[in-house]
């Protein structure tokens, strides 16, 4: 197992398994100092599944993603993407080797393939019924009936303004 300190929370140390460890320190409290222990923390379940810590940076008290300061730690980071995906979907497992950096459209493609997305309305296999049934001659507003979508909807899959990337 690998310790490293993230760049966004100096005062962490964080596990390539994605265990975290305060680390000790010492805070002015009054007229004297008040030490704190290294300490494990313990995270817990915040925003749609994922592990959280909580903790103090810069006097400020925040709600760490504990998928974010592993890839913060542990993976060369790409400037233009700005994501943590969970390549095998589970929210928890938060291995560095389960994680990589992705755009936001990419972080959708992976969830609706994985059939997660809490986004998307449509599963990859309805997608391309859609797609075949509108490349047959059905018409926007039948395909629209049919799966409970807006005409919109169905008019954005045909132009590829949404699911492109799925053929």
């Amino acid at each position: 197992m690998n310790w490293a300190v993230p760049p966004s929370a100096p005062s962490l140390l964080v596990s390539d398994t994605g265990r975290v460890i305060r680390m000790a320190s010492s805070r002015r409290k009054g007229k004297g100092w008040q030490t704190y222990p290294e300490l494990e923390m313990r995270p817990r379940r915040v925003g749609a599944g994922y592990l959280g810590i909580q903790c103090k940076v810069a006097g400020e008290r925040l709600e760490l993603y504990v998928h974010r300061l592993v890839a913060e730690a542990f993976l060369p980071h790409d400037p233009y993407r700005r994501e943590v995906n969970h390549r095998d979907g589970d929210k928890t497992n938060n291995h560095a080797s389960n994680l990589e950096w992705v755009t936001h459209s990419e972080n959708h493609r992976h969830a609706a393939m994985q059939g997660i997305s809490s986004v998307a309305v449509l599963q990859p296999d309805q997608v391309r019924l859609i797609k075949n049934e509108l490349k047959g001659g059905a018409t926007l507003k039948e395909v629209a009936t049919r799966y409970l979508l807006s005409v919109s909807a169905v008019s954005h899959i045909k132009t590829g303004r949404c699911w492109a990337w799925l053929k």
